[in-house]
């Protein structure tokens, strides 16, 4: 009787160790996806006052206050080239505005292409 119960206890201690140590995964947190450091709303404020978003599905919106217009955009941002489709209410244009993307700091980015440079605060 001893012996069955010994037996008994060190067999549920063993089913017991090896499901805590079996883990499913789920314990560890996952690595979490790198945020583009463009997602987000950037102010801009060189002769006009206007705001872009970034969003991380590649969408976006530019809104300038001193002009009364804003639009809607895709976006994409590789090796530090950034293109950007505007739509004129839901046609989209057939060929991307192309600017030269550099990160000034985590709160400051220029863009640049042949025509403007714009400076862009992140709010």
């Amino acid at each position: 009787m001893k012996k069955t119960l010994i037996l008994i206890v060190c067999l549920c201690l063993a089913l017991t160790l090896f499901t805590a140590c079996s883990g499913s995964g789920t314990d560890t947190p996952e690595a979490a996806a790198p945020q583009n450091p463009l997602v987000g709303n950037w102010d801009g404020e060189k002769l006009i006052s206007e705001v872009w978003t970034f969003n991380a599905d590649g969408s976006g919106h530019n809104e300038n206050t001193f002009l009364s217009y804003d639009f809607d955009y895709t976006y994409s941002e590789e090796d530090s080239l950034l293109s950007i489709y505007t739509y004129l209410g839901s046609l989209k244009s057939d060929t991307a505005s192309e600017y030269t993307v550099t990160f000034n700091s985590e709160k400051e980015i220029v863009l640049k292409n042949d025509n403007f440079e714009y400076v862009l605060t992140k709010k």
